[in-house]
Protein backbone atom coordinates (compact mmCIF):
# COMPACT_ATOMS: atom_id res chain seq x y z
CA UNK A 1 0.00 0.00 0.00
CA UNK A 2 2.82 2.39 0.77
CA UNK A 3 4.05 1.80 -2.13
CA UNK A 4 1.36 2.17 -4.52
CA UNK A 5 1.00 5.41 -2.57
CA UNK A 6 3.92 7.26 -2.85
CA UNK A 7 3.35 6.22 -6.51
CA UNK A 8 0.41 8.25 -6.97
CA UNK A 9 1.89 11.34 -4.73
CA UNK A 10 4.94 11.21 -7.73
CA UNK A 11 2.42 10.92 -10.64
CA UNK A 12 0.82 14.14 -9.61
CA UNK A 13 4.11 15.58 -8.61
CA UNK A 14 5.24 15.19 -12.14
CA UNK A 15 1.49 16.45 -13.48
CA UNK A 16 2.20 19.96 -11.31
CA UNK A 17 5.61 19.99 -13.33
CA UNK A 18 3.85 19.40 -16.49
CA UNK A 19 1.78 22.48 -16.12
CA UNK A 20 4.10 24.13 -14.52
CA UNK A 21 5.92 23.98 -18.19
CA UNK A 22 2.70 24.95 -19.70
CA UNK A 23 2.09 27.72 -18.38
CA UNK A 24 5.89 28.94 -19.01
CA UNK A 25 5.28 27.98 -22.74
CA UNK A 26 2.30 30.11 -22.55
CA UNK A 27 3.49 33.09 -20.91
CA UNK A 28 6.51 32.89 -23.74
CA UNK A 29 3.49 32.91 -26.67
CA UNK A 30 1.98 35.67 -25.02
CA UNK A 31 4.78 38.40 -24.63
CA UNK A 32 6.06 36.97 -27.57
CA UNK A 33 3.37 37.15 -29.87
CA UNK A 34 2.29 40.58 -29.08
CA UNK A 35 3.89 44.06 -30.71
CA UNK A 36 6.25 41.91 -33.54
CA UNK A 37 5.67 44.78 -35.77
CA UNK A 38 7.33 47.30 -33.72
CA UNK A 39 9.33 45.12 -30.87
CA UNK A 40 12.00 45.51 -31.47
CA UNK A 41 12.71 47.97 -33.88
CA UNK A 42 13.67 46.32 -37.26
CA UNK A 43 16.94 43.98 -37.70
CA UNK A 44 18.73 44.98 -40.72
CA UNK A 45 19.05 41.11 -41.56
CA UNK A 46 15.35 40.61 -41.10
CA UNK A 47 14.59 42.09 -44.67
CA UNK A 48 17.61 41.00 -46.02
CA UNK A 49 16.53 37.10 -45.35
CA UNK A 50 12.90 37.84 -45.94
CA UNK A 51 13.36 39.44 -49.81
CA UNK A 52 14.76 35.55 -50.81
CA UNK A 53 11.64 33.96 -48.98
CA UNK A 54 9.89 36.67 -51.00
CA UNK A 55 11.33 35.58 -54.39
CA UNK A 56 10.47 32.03 -53.65
CA UNK A 57 7.18 32.61 -52.94
CA UNK A 58 6.59 35.30 -56.02
CA UNK A 59 8.58 33.58 -58.74
CA UNK A 60 9.61 30.76 -57.26
CA UNK A 61 13.12 31.49 -57.17
CA UNK A 62 15.63 30.93 -54.62
CA UNK A 63 17.51 34.87 -55.05
CA UNK A 64 17.16 38.44 -53.40
CA UNK A 65 16.15 41.63 -56.07
CA UNK A 66 17.85 43.54 -53.22
CA UNK A 67 20.86 42.54 -54.87
CA UNK A 68 20.03 42.76 -58.91
CA UNK A 69 23.51 43.51 -60.87
CA UNK A 70 25.94 41.54 -57.68
CA UNK A 71 27.03 37.54 -59.34
CA UNK A 72 23.28 37.17 -60.15
CA UNK A 73 22.13 37.42 -56.61
CA UNK A 74 18.52 37.84 -58.30
CA UNK A 75 18.82 34.79 -59.68
CA UNK A 76 20.23 32.64 -57.14
CA UNK A 77 21.38 33.63 -53.75
CA UNK A 78 24.74 31.88 -51.87
CA UNK A 79 25.40 34.54 -48.64
CA UNK A 80 23.05 32.10 -46.35
CA UNK A 81 21.76 28.98 -46.44
CA UNK A 82 18.43 28.30 -47.80
CA UNK A 83 16.40 26.47 -44.92
CA UNK A 84 14.72 29.48 -42.85
CA UNK A 85 14.05 31.60 -46.58
CA UNK A 86 12.03 28.88 -47.89
CA UNK A 87 10.17 28.28 -44.25
CA UNK A 88 9.55 31.70 -44.32
CA UNK A 89 8.21 31.64 -47.52
CA UNK A 90 5.55 28.95 -46.63
CA UNK A 91 4.56 31.53 -43.98
CA UNK A 92 4.60 34.36 -46.03
CA UNK A 93 2.16 31.86 -48.04
CA UNK A 94 -0.16 31.05 -45.15
CA UNK A 95 0.14 34.56 -43.26
CA UNK A 96 0.83 36.95 -45.63
CA UNK A 97 4.20 39.05 -46.17
CA UNK A 98 5.77 41.76 -43.55
CA UNK A 99 7.97 42.17 -40.55
CA UNK A 100 5.26 40.64 -38.03
CA UNK A 101 4.40 37.64 -40.31
CA UNK A 102 8.42 36.93 -40.46
CA UNK A 103 8.72 37.38 -36.77
CA UNK A 104 6.02 34.93 -36.22
CA UNK A 105 7.94 32.42 -37.62
CA UNK A 106 10.44 32.84 -35.35
CA UNK A 107 8.51 32.94 -31.95
CA UNK A 108 6.93 29.85 -32.91
CA UNK A 109 9.45 27.58 -33.99
CA UNK A 110 11.52 28.96 -30.33
CA UNK A 111 8.42 27.38 -28.98
CA UNK A 112 8.88 24.27 -30.38
CA UNK A 113 12.62 24.60 -28.90
CA UNK A 114 10.78 24.86 -25.62
CA UNK A 115 8.69 21.96 -26.02
CA UNK A 116 11.50 19.63 -27.54
CA UNK A 117 13.77 20.90 -24.43
CA UNK A 118 11.03 19.67 -21.72
CA UNK A 119 10.60 16.20 -23.73
CA UNK A 120 14.41 15.69 -24.03
CA UNK A 121 14.59 15.83 -20.22
CA UNK A 122 11.30 13.80 -19.65
CA UNK A 123 13.16 11.19 -22.08
CA UNK A 124 16.73 11.20 -20.31
CA UNK A 125 15.48 11.62 -16.60
CA UNK A 126 12.23 10.21 -16.50
CA UNK A 127 11.19 13.78 -14.45
CA UNK A 128 9.08 16.54 -16.23
CA UNK A 129 10.42 18.29 -13.41
CA UNK A 130 13.54 19.11 -14.75
CA UNK A 131 12.06 19.59 -18.14
CA UNK A 132 9.85 22.36 -16.49
CA UNK A 133 12.71 24.24 -14.73
CA UNK A 134 14.66 24.04 -17.82
CA UNK A 135 11.92 25.51 -19.63
CA UNK A 136 11.30 28.06 -16.67
CA UNK A 137 15.46 29.27 -17.32
CA UNK A 138 15.29 29.55 -21.22
CA UNK A 139 12.23 32.09 -20.99
CA UNK A 140 13.22 33.82 -17.32
CA UNK A 141 17.11 33.92 -16.83
CA UNK A 142 18.82 37.34 -18.28
CA UNK A 143 22.19 36.88 -18.58
CA UNK A 144 23.44 38.69 -21.64
CA UNK A 145 23.81 42.68 -22.25
CA UNK A 146 21.06 45.03 -23.91
CA UNK A 147 20.91 46.72 -27.59
CA UNK A 148 18.79 47.94 -29.61
CA UNK A 149 17.14 44.64 -30.52
CA UNK A 150 17.72 42.78 -27.56
CA UNK A 151 16.08 44.50 -24.90
CA UNK A 152 14.92 42.17 -22.10
CA UNK A 153 18.63 40.33 -21.91
CA UNK A 154 16.94 37.20 -22.00
CA UNK A 155 18.68 35.29 -25.13
CA UNK A 156 15.59 33.00 -25.96
CA UNK A 157 13.28 35.94 -26.15
CA UNK A 158 15.06 38.20 -27.68
CA UNK A 159 16.11 36.14 -30.53
CA UNK A 160 13.13 34.81 -31.05
CA UNK A 161 11.61 38.41 -32.04
CA UNK A 162 14.72 38.88 -34.60
CA UNK A 163 13.67 36.74 -37.91
CA UNK A 164 16.65 35.21 -38.67
CA UNK A 165 18.21 31.38 -39.35
CA UNK A 166 19.08 31.71 -35.44
CA UNK A 167 15.69 30.04 -34.06
CA UNK A 168 15.78 27.59 -36.84
CA UNK A 169 18.99 25.16 -35.88
CA UNK A 170 18.28 24.45 -32.39
CA UNK A 171 15.12 23.23 -33.50
CA UNK A 172 16.76 20.68 -36.02
CA UNK A 173 19.37 20.07 -33.64
CA UNK A 174 17.11 18.58 -31.12
CA UNK A 175 15.35 16.73 -33.48
CA UNK A 176 18.05 14.74 -34.07
CA UNK A 177 18.98 14.18 -30.36
CA UNK A 178 15.90 12.40 -30.18
CA UNK A 179 15.98 11.09 -33.05
CA UNK A 180 19.54 9.49 -31.83
CA UNK A 181 17.82 8.48 -28.87
CA UNK A 182 15.65 6.16 -30.60
CA UNK A 183 18.50 4.46 -31.85
CA UNK A 184 16.99 5.68 -36.18
CA UNK A 185 20.84 6.85 -36.44
CA UNK A 186 20.57 7.57 -40.44
CA UNK A 187 17.72 10.26 -39.73
CA UNK A 188 19.09 11.45 -36.78
CA UNK A 189 21.80 12.39 -39.17
CA UNK A 190 19.92 13.65 -41.68
CA UNK A 191 18.51 15.81 -39.16
CA UNK A 192 21.58 16.92 -37.97
CA UNK A 193 22.97 17.74 -41.31
CA UNK A 194 19.87 19.33 -42.61
CA UNK A 195 20.81 22.23 -39.48
CA UNK A 196 23.96 22.46 -41.30
CA UNK A 197 21.47 23.94 -43.92
CA UNK A 198 19.55 26.47 -41.44
CA UNK A 199 23.46 28.25 -40.88
CA UNK A 200 26.98 26.13 -41.13
CA UNK A 201 27.17 26.34 -37.39
CA UNK A 202 24.25 24.14 -37.24
CA UNK A 203 26.34 20.77 -38.25
CA UNK A 204 27.89 20.93 -34.31
CA UNK A 205 25.59 18.49 -34.60
CA UNK A 206 27.04 15.92 -36.33
CA UNK A 207 30.59 15.35 -34.24
CA UNK A 208 28.12 15.59 -31.40
CA UNK A 209 26.07 12.31 -32.05
CA UNK A 210 29.22 10.95 -33.51
CA UNK A 211 30.57 11.26 -30.27
CA UNK A 212 27.97 10.47 -28.43
CA UNK A 213 27.32 7.38 -30.62
CA UNK A 214 31.26 6.40 -30.03
CA UNK A 215 31.14 6.92 -26.29
CA UNK A 216 27.31 4.78 -25.89
CA UNK A 217 29.53 2.14 -27.76
CA UNK A 218 27.01 1.48 -30.17
CA UNK A 219 27.81 -0.65 -32.75
CA UNK A 220 30.10 0.99 -35.87
CA UNK A 221 27.29 0.66 -38.37
CA UNK A 222 25.56 3.69 -35.84
CA UNK A 223 28.86 5.70 -36.61
CA UNK A 224 28.62 5.10 -39.86
CA UNK A 225 24.61 5.45 -40.52
CA UNK A 226 25.04 8.96 -38.92
CA UNK A 227 28.01 10.20 -40.83
CA UNK A 228 26.25 9.09 -43.88
CA UNK A 229 22.88 10.46 -43.17
CA UNK A 230 24.58 14.31 -42.22
CA UNK A 231 25.52 14.08 -46.13
CA UNK A 232 22.45 13.25 -47.86
CA UNK A 233 20.70 16.81 -47.32
CA UNK A 234 23.64 18.87 -48.42
CA UNK A 235 23.96 16.82 -51.65
CA UNK A 236 21.24 18.78 -53.22
CA UNK A 237 22.61 22.04 -52.09
CA UNK A 238 26.07 21.20 -53.80
CA UNK A 239 24.35 20.12 -57.22
CA UNK A 240 22.83 23.84 -56.78
CA UNK A 241 26.26 25.32 -56.28
CA UNK A 242 28.44 23.24 -58.51
CA UNK A 243 25.96 24.59 -61.48
CA UNK A 244 27.33 28.15 -61.01
CA UNK A 245 30.42 28.23 -59.29
CA UNK A 246 31.43 31.48 -60.45
CA UNK A 247 28.25 33.17 -59.06
CA UNK A 248 28.73 30.96 -55.54
CA UNK A 249 32.75 32.47 -55.54
CA UNK A 250 31.78 35.73 -56.39
CA UNK A 251 28.94 36.16 -53.52
CA UNK A 252 30.87 34.14 -51.49
CA UNK A 253 34.02 35.98 -51.41
CA UNK A 254 33.27 38.76 -48.85
CA UNK A 255 33.05 35.67 -45.94
CA UNK A 256 36.67 34.88 -47.42
CA UNK A 257 38.04 35.97 -43.73
CA UNK A 258 35.68 33.86 -42.01
CA UNK A 259 36.80 30.29 -43.16
CA UNK A 260 40.88 30.66 -43.35
CA UNK A 261 40.94 26.81 -42.47
CA UNK A 262 44.78 25.79 -43.58
CA UNK A 263 45.69 29.25 -41.30
CA UNK A 264 47.19 28.25 -38.02
CA UNK A 265 46.63 32.38 -36.80
CA UNK A 266 43.01 32.41 -37.87
CA UNK A 267 42.16 29.73 -35.25
CA UNK A 268 44.49 31.66 -32.37
CA UNK A 269 42.67 34.20 -33.14
CA UNK A 270 39.50 32.67 -32.87
CA UNK A 271 40.05 31.23 -29.57
CA UNK A 272 41.41 34.41 -28.72
CA UNK A 273 38.33 36.87 -29.09
CA UNK A 274 35.97 34.35 -27.98
CA UNK A 275 35.03 35.57 -25.14
CA UNK A 276 33.16 38.45 -26.71
CA UNK A 277 30.29 35.88 -27.81
CA UNK A 278 29.72 35.84 -24.28
CA UNK A 279 29.90 39.07 -22.89
CA UNK A 280 27.75 39.44 -19.89
CA UNK A 281 26.78 42.62 -20.76
CA UNK A 282 26.84 43.69 -17.09
CA UNK A 283 27.44 47.76 -18.05
CA UNK A 284 30.20 49.96 -15.73
CA UNK A 285 31.25 48.66 -12.55
CA UNK A 286 28.63 49.59 -9.71
CA UNK A 287 25.30 48.96 -7.99
CA UNK A 288 23.63 47.96 -10.87
CA UNK A 289 25.74 44.68 -11.09
CA UNK A 290 23.55 43.67 -7.88
CA UNK A 291 20.39 43.83 -10.20
CA UNK A 292 20.97 40.64 -12.59
CA UNK A 293 20.94 37.75 -10.13
CA UNK A 294 20.00 36.03 -13.50
CA UNK A 295 23.85 36.31 -14.61
CA UNK A 296 25.02 35.81 -11.13
CA UNK A 297 22.89 32.74 -10.91
CA UNK A 298 24.13 31.17 -14.13
CA UNK A 299 27.71 32.32 -13.53
CA UNK A 300 27.77 29.95 -10.32
CA UNK A 301 25.51 27.25 -11.41
CA UNK A 302 26.07 26.22 -14.87
CA UNK A 303 29.83 25.21 -14.57
CA UNK A 304 29.20 23.22 -11.24
CA UNK A 305 26.16 21.49 -12.96
CA UNK A 306 28.21 20.49 -15.77
CA UNK A 307 30.97 19.09 -13.49
CA UNK A 308 28.69 17.16 -11.78
CA UNK A 309 27.30 15.72 -14.82
CA UNK A 310 30.25 15.09 -16.16
CA UNK A 311 30.87 12.70 -13.20
CA UNK A 312 28.15 11.04 -13.63
CA UNK A 313 28.70 10.94 -17.42
CA UNK A 314 32.22 8.62 -16.89
CA UNK A 315 30.24 6.54 -14.56
CA UNK A 316 28.55 5.16 -17.55
CA UNK A 317 25.17 7.42 -17.56
CA UNK A 318 23.68 7.83 -20.90
CA UNK A 319 21.40 10.04 -20.30
CA UNK A 320 24.62 12.61 -18.57
CA UNK A 321 26.24 11.80 -21.53
CA UNK A 322 23.97 13.62 -23.69
CA UNK A 323 23.37 16.47 -22.01
CA UNK A 324 27.39 16.80 -21.62
CA UNK A 325 28.65 15.94 -25.05
CA UNK A 326 26.44 19.00 -26.77
CA UNK A 327 27.09 21.54 -23.37
CA UNK A 328 30.76 20.84 -23.73
CA UNK A 329 31.54 20.06 -27.08
CA UNK A 330 29.54 23.18 -28.63
CA UNK A 331 31.51 26.27 -26.73
CA UNK A 332 34.78 24.56 -28.17
CA UNK A 333 33.88 24.49 -31.51
CA UNK A 334 32.35 27.81 -31.42
CA UNK A 335 35.89 28.95 -29.98
CA UNK A 336 37.30 27.42 -33.13
CA UNK A 337 35.63 27.77 -35.48
CA UNK A 338 33.33 30.73 -35.85
CA UNK A 339 35.02 34.10 -36.73
CA UNK A 340 32.04 36.15 -35.79
CA UNK A 341 31.48 36.30 -32.53
CA UNK A 342 27.52 36.66 -31.89
CA UNK A 343 25.80 35.47 -29.38
CA UNK A 344 22.63 34.40 -31.38
CA UNK A 345 24.47 31.38 -32.43
CA UNK A 346 24.33 30.56 -28.21
CA UNK A 347 20.47 29.32 -29.24
CA UNK A 348 22.01 25.75 -29.41
CA UNK A 349 24.00 25.71 -26.18
CA UNK A 350 21.46 26.93 -24.26
CA UNK A 351 19.08 24.30 -24.27
CA UNK A 352 21.82 21.81 -22.49
CA UNK A 353 23.09 24.35 -20.18
CA UNK A 354 19.56 24.56 -18.84
CA UNK A 355 18.98 20.99 -18.65
CA UNK A 356 22.35 20.76 -17.01
CA UNK A 357 21.37 23.04 -14.07
CA UNK A 358 17.71 22.29 -14.22
CA UNK A 359 18.98 18.27 -13.45
CA UNK A 360 21.58 20.17 -10.57
CA UNK A 361 18.76 22.12 -9.12
CA UNK A 362 16.45 19.51 -9.02
CA UNK A 363 18.91 16.88 -7.19
CA UNK A 364 20.18 19.06 -5.01
CA UNK A 365 16.58 20.09 -3.90
CA UNK A 366 15.64 16.87 -2.96
CA UNK A 367 18.82 15.44 -1.07
CA UNK A 368 19.90 18.77 0.45
CA UNK A 369 17.14 20.15 1.97
CA UNK A 370 19.08 22.52 4.25
CA UNK A 371 19.92 23.98 0.60
CA UNK A 372 16.27 24.27 -0.11
CA UNK A 373 15.81 28.22 1.43
CA UNK A 374 18.98 29.48 -0.54
CA UNK A 375 17.68 27.42 -3.91
CA UNK A 376 14.26 29.22 -3.42
CA UNK A 377 15.53 32.31 -2.97
CA UNK A 378 17.99 32.35 -5.81
CA UNK A 379 14.94 31.53 -8.05
CA UNK A 380 12.45 33.65 -6.76
CA UNK A 381 15.24 36.66 -7.51
CA UNK A 382 15.63 35.05 -11.23
CA UNK A 383 11.53 34.98 -12.31
CA UNK A 384 11.33 38.48 -10.90
CA UNK A 385 13.95 40.03 -12.52
CA UNK A 386 12.90 37.81 -15.88
CA UNK A 387 9.21 39.00 -14.87
CA UNK A 388 10.26 42.38 -15.12
CA UNK A 389 12.46 42.06 -18.29
CA UNK A 390 9.56 40.46 -20.05
CA UNK A 391 7.27 43.40 -19.36
CA UNK A 392 9.58 45.72 -20.89
CA UNK A 393 8.35 44.22 -24.60
CA UNK A 394 4.84 45.87 -23.89
CA UNK A 395 5.90 49.15 -22.57
CA UNK A 396 8.87 49.74 -25.06
CA UNK A 397 8.57 53.32 -26.91
CA UNK A 398 8.85 52.12 -30.21
CA UNK A 399 7.55 53.41 -33.41
CA UNK A 400 5.96 50.26 -35.61
CA UNK A 401 8.09 49.78 -38.39
CA UNK A 402 5.03 49.53 -40.72
CA UNK A 403 3.97 53.19 -39.78
CA UNK A 404 7.79 54.55 -40.39
CA UNK A 405 7.65 52.68 -43.62
CA UNK A 406 4.27 54.19 -44.80
CA UNK A 407 5.72 57.57 -44.09
CA UNK A 408 8.59 57.09 -46.10
CA UNK A 409 6.55 55.77 -49.08
CA UNK A 410 3.99 58.55 -49.45
CA UNK A 411 7.43 60.58 -50.96
CA UNK A 412 8.47 58.01 -53.40
CA UNK A 413 6.72 57.73 -57.06
CA UNK A 414 4.76 54.26 -58.09
CA UNK A 415 7.00 52.67 -60.08
CA UNK A 416 10.26 54.20 -58.45
CA UNK A 417 13.67 52.25 -59.04
CA UNK A 418 14.82 52.84 -55.49
CA UNK A 419 18.49 52.83 -53.89
CA UNK A 420 18.59 52.34 -50.13
CA UNK A 421 19.90 50.27 -47.03
CA UNK A 422 17.70 46.57 -47.54
CA UNK A 423 16.37 47.61 -43.26
CA UNK A 424 13.59 49.19 -44.86
CA UNK A 425 12.68 46.93 -47.56
CA UNK A 426 9.67 44.78 -46.21
CA UNK A 427 6.82 47.31 -46.80
CA UNK A 428 8.45 48.60 -49.91
CA UNK A 429 8.72 45.34 -51.88
CA UNK A 430 6.32 45.70 -54.46
CA UNK A 431 9.20 48.43 -56.16
CA UNK A 432 12.37 47.89 -57.98
CA UNK A 433 14.54 48.49 -54.87
CA UNK A 434 18.46 47.69 -54.74
CA UNK A 435 20.44 47.35 -52.04
CA UNK A 436 23.30 50.00 -51.50
CA UNK A 437 25.51 47.32 -50.98
CA UNK A 438 25.46 46.33 -54.53
CA UNK A 439 27.21 49.33 -55.42
CA UNK A 440 29.51 49.06 -52.23
CA UNK A 441 30.59 45.60 -53.12
CA UNK A 442 30.92 46.57 -56.69
CA UNK A 443 33.14 49.80 -55.61
CA UNK A 444 35.15 47.05 -53.50
CA UNK A 445 36.12 44.98 -56.32
CA UNK A 446 37.29 48.14 -57.90
CA UNK A 447 34.10 49.46 -59.73
CA UNK A 448 34.41 53.27 -59.50
CA UNK A 449 31.29 54.46 -57.03
CA UNK A 450 29.80 56.64 -59.55
CA UNK A 451 30.29 54.05 -62.44
CA UNK A 452 28.40 51.55 -59.54
CA UNK A 453 25.70 53.97 -58.78
CA UNK A 454 24.70 54.25 -62.52
CA UNK A 455 25.01 50.61 -63.05
CA UNK A 456 22.25 50.48 -60.56
CA UNK A 457 20.71 53.31 -62.08
CA UNK A 458 17.96 54.63 -59.24
CA UNK A 459 15.47 57.77 -59.73
CA UNK A 460 14.88 57.56 -55.98
CA UNK A 461 17.39 57.19 -53.20
CA UNK A 462 16.95 56.68 -49.50
CA UNK A 463 19.21 58.02 -47.28
CA UNK A 464 19.03 56.91 -43.73
CA UNK A 465 21.56 58.12 -40.75
CA UNK A 466 23.30 54.98 -41.18
CA UNK A 467 24.23 55.69 -45.03
CA UNK A 468 24.59 59.43 -44.45
CA UNK A 469 27.31 58.85 -41.70
CA UNK A 470 28.85 56.11 -43.53
CA UNK A 471 29.19 58.27 -46.41
CA UNK A 472 30.79 61.34 -43.96
CA UNK A 473 33.27 58.30 -42.92
CA UNK A 474 34.83 57.44 -46.00
CA UNK A 475 37.00 58.89 -49.29
CA UNK A 476 34.15 57.45 -51.49
CA UNK A 477 31.51 59.93 -49.65
CA UNK A 478 32.46 63.31 -52.08
CA UNK A 479 32.51 60.61 -55.07
CA UNK A 480 28.37 59.97 -53.84
CA UNK A 481 27.99 63.71 -53.31
CA UNK A 482 29.11 64.75 -56.51
CA UNK A 483 26.90 61.43 -57.89
CA UNK A 484 23.93 63.16 -56.55
CA UNK A 485 24.85 66.38 -57.76
CA UNK A 486 26.00 65.53 -61.44
CA UNK A 487 22.24 63.29 -61.13
CA UNK A 488 20.17 66.52 -60.12
CA UNK A 489 19.36 65.08 -56.95
CA UNK A 490 16.33 66.97 -55.34
CA UNK A 491 14.82 66.01 -51.79
CA UNK A 492 11.42 65.09 -52.48
CA UNK A 493 10.99 64.18 -48.94
CA UNK A 494 12.26 63.67 -44.99
CA UNK A 495 10.53 61.59 -42.56
CA UNK A 496 12.00 62.34 -38.25
CA UNK A 497 11.45 59.18 -36.33
CA UNK A 498 12.05 59.02 -32.44
CA UNK A 499 13.28 55.15 -33.40
CA UNK A 500 14.49 55.15 -37.00
CA UNK A 501 15.71 58.97 -37.06
CA UNK A 502 15.66 60.52 -40.20
CA UNK A 503 15.08 59.32 -43.68
CA UNK A 504 15.42 61.97 -46.54
CA UNK A 505 14.22 60.92 -49.86
CA UNK A 506 15.96 62.09 -53.14
CA UNK A 507 14.51 62.28 -56.79
CA UNK A 508 17.47 61.73 -59.21
CA UNK A 509 17.75 61.69 -62.99
CA UNK A 510 18.50 58.24 -64.88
Amino acid sequence: MGGGRRTVVRMRAQGWAWLLAGLVLALFLATGLQRLDAVPQVYEDEPWQASTAYELLTRGTFGSELFAGFFNMDQRYYGFMPLHPFLLAVTFKLIGVGLAQARTETVLLTAITLVLTFLLAVRLFRDAWIGALAVALLVLVRWTGLTYVQLTGIPLVDFARIARYDPVVPVIGLLSMHVYLSRHYLVAGVFAGLAGLAHVYGLFFVPALLLLAVWDRHAKAAVLNIAAGAVLPWLPYAAYVLQDVPDWRGQTMVYASRFELLSPAWYVNNIAQEFHRYGPGLGPPGFNWLLRPGFWFLLIALPLSLVALTRRALRCESAARAIVVPALLFPILFAVFITLKLVNYTLIELPFFALAIAWAFVTAWRMRARLQPVLAMAAAAVVVEGGVALSTLATASITPYPTYVAEVRQYIPSGAHVLGLHSYWLGLEDFSYRSFLVPLNMADLGVPLDHALDAVDPDVVLLDARMRAYFLSVPDGAVFSAWLTNHDARLLGEVDDPTYGQMQVYGVSR
